[in-house]
């Protein structure tokens, strides 16, 4: 194992015998960021300090390291406590008129569905993206806008199958077209590279509890520079959004009050500074190892997966094994998904049941044993069943070591 991986690997405790397979449900807190957490906590306790200061540095450098994230400038950046939070945003700040209509994936996750269906009340026409095979395509999005579309959002990944779509490729549409794109990048970013500038978004919104390996309660939302010069209003509004001569309090009530120029204006009020300083430790680590470096290990492992589950009668791989397609989920079903998804969980292999399969979620964090420990419980799963043996809870199975 090369040495920033290894340095990964041993920022998470993880138990001997056990396989974390589930990052698009859930990410593992590194042991630094909880106690990065722990400490900001602490200075809550404390008469001695003035805390202030440490809570706005943490979230500055939480746009920081954002802003790096997916290749933009802190300034593109406000915070947000989730995905929703984000992309609600990017609904209410686009210009829409009643007749509009907007293009979406009927197989979005909530996050990124429910917000712009929230517009119909205000007489926009939410749109179904239809598709000839399972994954839309560039070509069939740019025939499927209409004169009135005004917006496009989709996945950076797709949650229940892991397939990545052409960002590039879509963004270079709706710049032709002239219609805002909006990304929900939650299952793809901390594990695949990803560029803001290449991609031409609008808005990306990103929660940080799963592949940023973050407390609930972190997320951002990146605003284009377009989207900051021609918003000049608020679609919340909160006091902090507002300059007072830096963050000097001392009169706050009869001062001219001036919203930020940059995309701290969208930020409602007091953000959860403590989660924000171990979202601070745990991003600076994935960018520190390097998200190439990241999603070759991924690539790497996930490669193994797709030789192994191929080896195994019985079991049918779901998503698309196209290079470019590919992310850090990987979904295959078997003749018994729940019965699998229970019998991997009882054997310390957790990994999700999505949309009829089982989805495996490797990080960078994740070894080759992790995978082989999932690839010999599924054989054996499988071999009891052909056999019409019923598997035994807990039973041990022979793994190689992690």
């Amino acid at each position: 194992m090369n040495k920033p991986i290894e340095s990964l690997r041993n920022a998470i405790s993880f138990p001997k015998g056990v396989a974390y397979l589930n990052w698009a449900s859930q990410g593992i807190i590194p042991n630094g960021s909880l106690e990065a957490l722990d400490s900001m906590l602490k200075l809550r306790g404390r008469t001695d300090v003035d805390i202030v200061g440490h809570e706005f540095a943490a979230t500055q450098k939480a746009r920081e390291l954002a802003a790096r994230l997916v290749g933009a400038s802190s300034e593109e950046i406000c915070l947000t406590m989730n995905t929703s939070m984000g992309i609600n945003l990017a609904a209410q700040a686009i210009p829409f008129e009643p007749g509009d209509d907007m293009l979406l994936l009927a197989t979005e996750f909530p996050a990124n569905a429910v917000p712009w269906h929230n517009l119909e009340k205000k007489g926009i026409k939410v749109r179904h993206l239809e598709a000839a095979g399972r994954h839309i395509t560039p070509e069939e999005i740019e025939s499927q806008i209409g004169p009135r579309t005004r917006a496009l959002a989709i996945s950076f990944v797709q949650y229940y199958d892991g397939y990545k779509h052409d960002l590039a490729a879509i963004g270079s549409i709706c710049r032709s077209k002239g219609i805002y794109f909006a990304v929900d990048a939650m299952q793809g970013l901390g594990v695949c590279p990803f560029s803001v500038r290449e991609i031409g978004a609008d808005f990306v919104s990103c929660g940080g509890a799963k592949w940023l390996v973050s407390p609930y309660g972190t997320g951002f939302c990146y605003f284009s520079p377009r989207m900051l010069e021609s918003t000049d209003w608020l679609p919340g509004c909160g006091w902090l959004a507002f300059e007072y001569i830096g963050h000097d309090f001392s009169s706050i009530i009869n001062v001219e009050r001036r919203a930020f120029s940059d995309a701290r204006r969208f930020e409602v009020g007091t953000l959860p500074y403590h989660d924000f300083a171990a979202f601070n430790h745990s991003v600076g680590l994935l960018l520190d190892v390097g998200i190439d470096v990241v999603y070759s290990q991924v690539s790497r492992l996930y490669e193994g997966l797709v030789a192994g589950l191929t080896g195994i009668s019985d079991i049918t791989i779901v998503s698309d094994l196209e290079p470019s397609a590919r992310s850090g989920i990987l979904s295959f079903s078997s003749p018994d998904d729940a019965g699998l998804c229970d019998f991997l969980k009882e054997n310390q292999v957790f990994v999700a049941h999505r949309e009829g399969a089982l989805r495996v979620a490797i990080h960078g964090f994740n070894s080759t044993g992790n995978i082989e420990r999932l690839l010999t419980a599924t054989a054996e799963f499988i071999s009891r069943v052909r056999l019409r043996i019923k598997p035994c809870r807990n039973r041990a199975i022979r793994i190689v070591n992690d």
